[in-house]
């Protein structure tokens, strides 16, 4: 008969806290990428065509990795809470 091995609760808690700081911290770098972004907007207007093309596929490629990282942490919370 296989036992199954339990993670003491303690140790679910921790991790879910240290997750929840994770997020926050992954929250606030995302309002402040987009606030830092949204200032240069007025700077667009210097810059050549394809540059701007290049910084939208950087910029993109930054928020949706962003965004990766929380639904990565957000499953991993929901994966532990139904264990």
């Amino acid at each position: 008969m296989a036992t199954e091995t339990s993670v003491p609760s303690g140790a679910v808690e921790e991790a879910n806290r240290a997750d929840k700081t994770k997020l926050r911290v992954l929250w606030v770098g995302v309002c402040l990428y987009i606030l830092i972004v949204a200032n240069s907007f007025r700077l667009a207007t210097q810059l050549p065509y394809q540059a701007l093309i290049v910084g939208g596929l950087v910029n993109m490629g930054i928020i949706i990795s962003m965004f990766v990282a929380m639904n990565k942490i957000k499953r991993r919370m929901a994966e532990r809470s139904q264990k």
